[in-house]
């Protein structure tokens, strides 16, 4: 069975943004916090740096104090998406400790077309509704027309 991407966004509810990622065979839900970066700029971001430029990204999601690491890994013509959760070790009551454990959480593997319109589904959902992210969201679009377009021609 071939594994699908699937990105929900939610509306943001007092700084805090639900998110469900799912690769086909098991998802995940995070509620991320808009401070201190809004994590859909960085998922927007890391999504053109890796699918447009080719370049490997990421995305951290803060969960207060942990976090959500989303790393983007282009190959030629594919992409390997992989979430992983980050416990950030306390560093209150250990000044300067920066010592933290990655759980490899979720996931995938695609083409780069099918995952950037995955990906820009989904944040082309949320931007109907918050329209301050069309503007974020340019950088990709024309390179999703021309996957559309590709598309329809085939």
């Amino acid at each position: 069975m071939k594994k699908k991407l699937k990105i929900r966004i939610g509306n943001l509810a007092q700084g805090w943004r639900p998110i469900s990622v799912s690769n086909g065979e098991s998802s995940i839900d995070i509620v991320a916090s808009t401070v201190p970066t809004d994590p859909l700029i960085r998922l927007i971001e890391a999504t053109e740096r890796s699918c447009i430029q080719g370049i490997e990204s990421e995305a951290w999601m803060h969960l207060e104090p942990h976090f959500y690491k989303w790393q983007f890994v282009p190959d030629s013509d594919s992409l390997t998406l992989s979430l992983y959760f980050v416990e950030q070790f306390d560093s209150i009551t250990m000044p300067g400790n920066t010592e933290h454990k990655e759980t490899l959480e979720l996931s995938y593997q695609g083409s780069l077309g099918e995952s950037l319109l995955s990906i820009w589904r989904a944040l082309k959902e949320i931007a109907s509704s918050e329209d301050h992210y069309e503007e974020a969201l340019l950088p990709i679009q024309s390179t999703v027309n021309e996957l559309k377009s590709l598309a329809a021609r085939s």
